[in-house]
């Protein structure tokens, strides 16, 4: 080895310090300047190649920073800084495997490195390697457990492995040790808010931003969140926060849009969506985006185009092609919204998952001495309604199998005598395995079909809906008991009433009015009201009671059972309500209903006039515009008191 005197040794010490003076000041250039003196000197002087090396990565030149460093450790046994310094470099450089080799090596000389550990960990999670990322940070959170840092990356290996539980463990750890880290708190969120503990999700977004963590990711994921909680108003103010700051960002607006759907800011959502749609035009999701909002607002034939126009753009969006279908049902094209509704099972989040089944799918072919399954799917309103098309296939197949949900079992039973009637709960979480089963029995039917899927073959043309007096039928002793309740307090007429309908996500603000602004019709003479509604009404009937000393009488006990409902009901001479399950079952029983419409209702109540081809009974009273209950409200309290005249 070359042999400096003392003095060339001083020399090269010192130029040596200020270079790295000068680097750690971020002087880069001069820091070069003195690097190439010293080489100038001595050609193989390890440290300032090893530097120099640093000093190309930090400009953005990672493969001559390799170069620089590997020529470094030709004259020396490399130090432990120096193959971690040579492994970021690699990582740079887009070498990943080199760079977890030596990331290795350094550990092995330093088995508690964390700032190695963290980026071994980084680096192999990235690759895949969650497990391997999770042994590196178990080591050394073993060396360092209160490193909040070490902690929150093992809470993100954690979460990518889908150890959620155990990630939010490992964050909490970690905020127990920095608290004001923003960090951490978001992650803590994203966690929370995978697992659904929306709350803690919420609580850990806001700990983000008092703590300085407040960027359009944070946000948008706490108005998400928000959002889901149905705590729209805040939802709305979070947006608005976001956009003012980001308001190019396509998720914040698309979000945003969302809101205001729920909120029933028709106007606002379709300004949102219009607005990314220039700005990404070829987008299939963003055009059946803007279609939702486009139908949300009364415009079909826009909504129409925008789902057509997604369709073009990817042929198998199958949520563009059942909205194209929820759009053509609604204009009265059932013959191609029919073949489109199939599409419901192949969305991203379908109501009803798929069957798979032995027996081959009926398509309309006669039932002469055929055993038919019809199984249930959607919700109870859509049970119902499509088991209007029941009474015809029973009549006509060898036998019916009709499969329904347990609060519909007694009236399924009872309504369809001739048929075997299978209750499916699927509100517990194994029910798709306990269909599967019967699914794939063998000799059970020979043919089966979703209850939603009998339409296509029996209901192509509004002409072939047909009129009926009920299909169900409800517990006639029961009926009786119900008379006898209503009939305690004297009257001309019992009228039914609901005016709340959905939840925050399914349109509760478009198809709902406060129970004070059915006053015009409360206030009917000679007539007794009676709550229809499902949920929690004690306080609002109790201030109606209040304040205007209307009595609007509520039966627990009817309302907790929906055989029971389906006798109060029958018992009532009327139902009046806004869009939700009751219309259905006043429909199917036969009983008079009138329905408060929105301006842009759901498919079934179609787009126009007053009449429902599914309920005989029914009469629809329609907004001329978005949020003009008013309007309805009076004209039904007008209709009520005419017939109370005649």
């Amino acid at each position: 080895m070359m042999q400096y005197h003392p003095r060339t040794s001083a020399t090269l010490d010192a130029l040596f310090s200020r270079a790295i003076t000068s680097h750690q000041q971020g002087e880069q250039r001069e820091a070069y300047q003195y690097y190439q003196r010293i080489l100038s000197i001595d050609p193989q002087h390890s440290d300032t190649l090893h530097m120099l090396g640093r000093l190309a990565c930090e400009s953005g030149r990672p493969a001559v920073g390799v170069r620089l460093m590997k020529s470094a450790m030709n004259s020396e046994e490399p130090t432990a800084y120096k193959l971690r310094d040579l492994a970021a470099a690699h990582d740079e450089n887009g070498d990943v495997n080199e760079a977890i080799a030596l990331y290795r090596r350094v550990l092995s000389l330093v088995s508690n490195d964390r700032v190695t550990s963290l980026r071994l960990a980084k680096l192999l999670q990235k690759r895949g390697d969650v497990d391997g990322a999770l042994a590196v940070l178990e080591r050394a959170i073993q060396h360092h457990s209160n490193d909040s840092v070490l902690l929150n990356r093992y809470g993100m290996a954690l979460r990518a492995s889908g150890r959620r539980a155990q990630a939010r463990r490992a964050y909490e750890q970690a905020l127990q040790v920095t608290p004001e880290d923003g960090e951490i708190w978001f992650n803590l969120g994203v966690a929370a808010q995978e697992d659904a503990l929306l709350d803690v999700a919420v609580s850990a977004y806001q700990q983000a931003r008092a703590n300085g963590c407040e960027d359009a990711d944070v946000l948008n994921n706490l108005g998400l969140a928000l959002r889901i909680l149905g705590r729209l108003d805040e939802a709305a103010a979070v947006f608005d926060d976001a956009l003012s700051r980001w308001s190019d960002v396509i998720s914040l607006q698309v979000n945003a849009a969302g809101v205001a759907l729920d909120r029933n800011e028709v106007d606002r959502a379709v300004g949102y969506f219009q607005r990314v749609v220039q700005q990404v035009p070829h987008a299939p999701d963003l055009r059946n985006n803007l279609g939702i909002a486009l139908q949300a607002s009364g415009d079909i034939r826009g909504a129409m185009l925008q789902f057509e126009h997604a369709v073009k753009l990817d042929r198998s969006h199958a949520d563009a092609r059942f909205n194209l279908a929820l759009a053509q049902l609604l204009s009265g094209d059932f013959a191609q919204g029919w073949i489109n509704y199939e599409q419901r099972w192949y969305t991203r989040h379908p109501t009803t998952p798929p069957r798979t089944f032995s027996a081959p799918c009926w398509k309309g072919e006669p039932l002469t001495a055929k055993s038919l399954f019809v199984y249930g799917e959607q919700g109870l309103g859509d049970e119902i309604m499509f088991a209007s098309l029941l009474p015809e296939l029973i009549s006509e197949a060898g036998h019916c199998v009709v499969e329904c949900a347990p609060k519909l079992e007694k009236l399924w039973r009872r309504s369809f005598p001739t048929a075997t009637v299978r209750v499916m709960d699927r509100s517990v979480r194994d029910w798709a395995q306990r269909a599967a089963a019967f699914d794939r029995s063998v000799g059970e039917f020979d043919l089966q079909i979703a209850a939603g899927s009998i339409a296509r073959y029996r209901r192509p043309d509004s002409s072939l809906f047909k009129a009926h007096d009920g299909y169900l039928r409800a517990d006639s002793e029961r009926v009786a008991y119900w008379r006898s309740q209503l009939q305690a307090v004297k009257a001309a007429r019992y009228v039914g009433i609901s005016w709340r309908g959905g939840t925050a996500r399914t349109g509760r603000a478009r198809r709902s009015l406060e129970l004070e602004a059915l006053l015009p019709i409360l206030r009917t003479e000679n007539t007794a009201f009676v709550s229809l509604q499902y949920d929690q009404t004690e306080a609002e009937l109790s201030q109606l009671r209040n304040r205007y000393g209307i009595d609007v009488r509520s039966f627990a006990d009817a309302l907790a059972d929906y055989d029971e409902t389906a006798a109060l009901v029958t018992a009532l001479d009327q139902v009046i309500s806004v869009c939700t399950s009751v219309i259905h079952l006043a429909g199917a029983l036969g009983r008079p209903v009138w329905v408060m419409t929105p301006f842009a209702p759901e498919w079934r109540y179609g787009h126009s006039g007053t009449i429902m081809p599914w309920y005989p009974s029914a009469r629809l009273f329609r907004q001329s515009h978005p949020h003009a209950w008013q309007d309805v409200v009076e004209a039904i309290a007008q209709e009520l008191m005419r017939k109370q005249e005649t």
